[in-house]
């Protein structure tokens, strides 16, 4: 829920800086990337044993530990976050003028 707040921001674990890959991959790669996680994921949860359903098995952070219920809510949450994170990055980007682009003539005085 505190995800949905616009006004809170939580900084990112220090743990995940050394995940934080220096640069970003061919947009390609990353979906096939985001697919085979999504399928390895589907299998897990397919074949997540009934018994444990209700056992807490994540550790959040801030919100300590997590059902597999309560950790599926909270990627939904996260993955919303970060995709009005990047909507609102864009329609900055695009209300943005378009850069000044000087061309600079050869044989001229600089």
């Amino acid at each position: 829920m505190l995800l949905r707040l616009p006004f809170l921001r939580f900084a990112a674990p220090s743990k995940l800086k050394g995940l934080t890959p220096d640069e970003v991959p061919p947009l390609p790669m990353l979906r096939a990337e985001w697919e085979s996680v999504r399928r390895k994921l589907e299998r897990t949860l397919n074949e997540y044993p009934s018994k444990l359903l209700n056992r807490a098995i994540f550790k959040h952070p801030r919100s300590g530990m997590l059902t597999i219920y309560q950790t599926l809510d909270f990627m939904v949450d996260h993955v919303l976050h970060h995709q009005r994170q990047v909507s609102r990055i864009a329609q900055a980007v695009a209300a943005m003028p378009p850069p000044v682009v000087v061309a600079h003539k050869e044989n001229q005085p600089t």
